[in-house]
């Protein structure tokens, strides 16, 4: 991993498409280990297919949420958000996590299964943006994209 965000050209729509439903269902066992009550909106960076956020979705339907990723990995949330009847609830922000500022709003934020260059850059970055991780959750404890691995971060203020 060289900490750079992967190029948008190089990505397979169908990637994002055949991972998605694995994340719903991350998504729902997160929802049953973090309580969402307290928070108003979540934002997901680098949130792919947006499959974590509709899982999560099904025990806090209250949520309104924010997938933040690169464009290749927003198309396809969009389409999968329309056609599991979400727009109202979830939508895109198209970004790089990498080098670019992530969108406010959000009172509480998802990283999970981002590269580990990823998660040390917004870790370290976090304060006082998402002062501390509440919440950090896998079902593998090994190496990378072997299984999920969920940080939430309750921020005081994205910007």
């Amino acid at each position: 991993d060289d900490g750079q965000a992967p190029d948008d050209s190089t990505l397979n729509p169908g990637f994002y498409r055949k991972l998605h439903p694995i994340r719903l269902t991350w998504g729902e066992q997160l929802a049953g280990r973090y309580d969402f009550s307290g928070h108003r909106e979540l934002i997901d960076i680098g949130g792919a297919s947006g499959g974590w956020l509709m899982g999560i979705r099904t025990k806090a339907p209250h949520l309104r949420c924010v997938i933040y990723d690169i464009a290749a990995a927003c198309a396809v949330a969009d389409e999968l958000i329309a056609e599991a009847g979400q727009q109202e609830h979830i939508r895109t922000v198209t970004g790089n996590f990498f080098d670019e500022q992530i969108p406010s709003g959000a009172d509480v934020a998802l990283l999970a299964n981002c590269s580990t260059t990823g998660r040390s850059t917004i870790a370290a970055g976090s304060s006082p943006t998402c002062p501390s991780a509440v919440s950090c959750w896998s079902t593998r404890p090994t190496s990378r994209m072997t299984g999920p691995l969920a940080v939430c971060f309750p921020c005081t203020r994205l910007s």
